[in-house]
């Protein structure tokens, strides 16, 4: 699993009950409030690690894309815990 890595084998009964959630909310027809993403009308900052183990670069890009105005940091080296590291 991608998450070990970054949280070890303790976090492994809750992130796969998430997966399962958000699976089975994607299957039902959810789209994850990217209705809701797209109203956002204040300064925001999007960051990303782009060697993050748990949330693929088209997330933060999406939300780049969507957000009118947003501001998108990347970090080359950064994964998952970008705000401890950088």
């Amino acid at each position: 699993a991608t998450h070990r890595p970054v949280y070890g084998d303790d976090l492994q009964p809750m992130w796969s009950s998430f997966v399962d959630a958000m699976g089975a909310t994607y299957n039902a027809g959810g789209d994850f409030c990217q209705k809701e993403a797209k109203t956002i009308r204040c300064p925001t900052l999007i960051l990303h690690g782009e060697k993050d183990p748990l949330v693929p670069g088209h997330h933060p890009r999406w939300l780049h894309d969507n957000i009118s105005g947003s501001r998108l940091q990347t970090f080359p080296e950064g994964k998952h815990n970008i705000h401890q590291k950088f």
